[in-house]
């Protein structure tokens, strides 16, 4: 399987996560009013990152470097 370019990285971002004990959470948000509820649960629970994989680019919703 080939990835592309923001992929590439987000895979050994990820992989160097678990490697440590992070844990992964998907969250289902198909519309921006749901993508924002999720944002309000980000901004109380401070997660590592988030991103939002729309139909053509994927959304960084939080980068927290202090979570790493």
């Amino acid at each position: 399987m080939e990835f592309a370019g923001t992929e590439t990285g987000y895979i050994r971002e990820d992989a160097d996560l678990a490697r440590d004990g992070g844990a992964f959470l998907f969250v289902y948000a198909p519309d921006d009013s749901r993508a924002n509820t999720a944002r309000r649960v980000f901004a109380q629970t401070h997660p590592a990152f988030a991103r939002r994989y729309l139909d053509v680019a994927i959304e960084r919703m939080v980068e927290n470097p202090r979570a790493h």
